[in-house]
């Protein structure tokens, strides 16, 4: 009978200032401050 070895990597916490980073982020996308990938290249010359 073959041993089944688990590869999975547990995942990690992520600290809080990562999830206020992440809120606020969705916070504004929602309320539309967001820029689309074509402002970005144009704003940045591409």
């Amino acid at each position: 009978m073959a041993k089944q070895i688990n590869y999975q990597k547990k995942p990690k916490e992520i600290s809080e200032e990562t999830k206020k980073e992440i809120k606020q982020a969705r916070a504004d996308i929602k309320v539309g401050k967001f820029y689309t990938h074509s402002q970005v290249k144009r704003k940045l010359d591409l």
